[in-house]
């Protein structure tokens, strides 16, 4: 809990450089309560145990770290993993693709087995050629007009559609993008906090 952690935290002497500092998330935006409910109530910086009586003054700003910021966030912001889940839709997904790919892949696999008829066809990947719907020669006269050609082998041809390349675009930039979103959100918390808070 956030007033458990001021307990422990001492005055941060820059404010508008707080948002370069390698700390962990929690502890540093408790930083910010802190420096609020200091200047609020008069109180001097190594008075900040008082502070756990003034903190219902702050109840939404605690709920809004309560409700961002992941309990084992690390401690410093290139590693990510700092916002919780349930806070930002477009982050959500991209934490989806980046734990459930491979699911995601088999869905779509039984999809177009189902769609097609073709119960032999295989999605796979490889760093040459990407994602990939595989099919035998087998089973070329059945092939959805959809499906565009990318790779011919021995015994198959591979495609890809547009939703496949949707899908590989998404995972293939999800896990720099859901850093960048993260790091999107982590600056606006720090806004609403200087905005807010800093005299």
């Amino acid at each position: 809990a956030v007033a458990l952690l001021l307990s422990a935290l001492t005055w941060p002497p820059d404010i508008p450089r707080a948002k370069h500092w390698r700390f962990s998330m929690k502890p540093l935006l408790a930083c910010w309560l802190e420096c609020a409910a200091s200047a609020t109530l008069g109180l001097e910086p190594s008075s900040n145990r008082r502070l756990w009586f003034f903190l219902d003054e702050l109840a939404d700003l605690h709920e809004l770290i309560e409700k961002s910021i992941r309990d084992d966030a690390p401690v410093t912001l290139r590693e990510g993993n700092l916002i919780r889940e349930g806070y930002h839709a477009e982050l959500d997904e991209l934490i989806i693709l980046l734990r459930d790919g491979k699911k995601l892949i088999l869905g779509l696999e039984d999809k177009e087995r189902t769609r097609t008829g073709i119960t032999k066809l295989k999605v796979g990947y490889n760093r040459v050629h990407g994602y990939y719907i595989e099919i035998t020669h087998a089973h070329q006269h059945i092939v959805p007009p959809a499906y565009t050609r990318k790779q011919t082998l021995k015994s198959a041809e591979r495609y890809i559609t547009q939703e496949l390349k949707t899908f590989e675009d998404q995972v293939l930039s999800s896990r720099e993008r859901a850093l960048a979103r993260e790091k999107a959100c982590y600056a606006g918390l720090l806004e609403v906090l200087q905005n807010d808070l800093v005299p």
